[in-house]
């Protein structure tokens, strides 16, 4: 692997663990905390309180498929599918949180749509692949 090679894929790995973090961490609490704490960090959970626990669900599995298929180097390609529905789910909660007018929270989700579309670029190309 050439120099150019490995720098990238050192920040697409960077990539990858700062998104699985932030989604599993985000999972974590939304399964783990009481609604009541959960919905003074995000207010629609006190609108929607049955949504949150599927929110929740969603989130660690993106956490997981995001490092673990590439970190195993097995069916890697899970990685990038993950990075994709990562992809699709920020956009989605993106177009949501500007209905609701809650625009700071939608900008942060700006840092998350860059991560992934980063790791789904580098993870499909073949070049920037972690060797075997």
């Amino acid at each position: 692997m050439i120099r150019k090679q490995r720098t990238i894929n050192i920040a697409i790995w960077i990539a990858q663990a700062t998104l699985a973090s932030t989604l599993l961490f985000s999972g974590y609490i939304k399964l783990s905390q009481p609604l009541i704490d959960v919905a003074s960090i995000w207010q629609w959970t006190a609108q929607y309180p049955k949504m949150v626990r599927l929110v929740a669900i969603a989130e660690i599995l993106l956490g997981i498929g995001i490092v673990i298929p590439e970190l195993l180097r097995t069916a890697m390609r899970i990685t990038v599918w993950a990075a994709y529905a990562c992809i699709i789910w920020t956009v989605c909660n993106m177009y949501i949180l500007i209905i609701w007018d809650d625009w700071p929270s939608a900008g942060t989700n700006l840092t998350y749509l860059a991560l992934a579309t980063f790791i789904a670029w580098g993870r499909q190309n073949p070049n920037f692949t972690t060797p075997k």
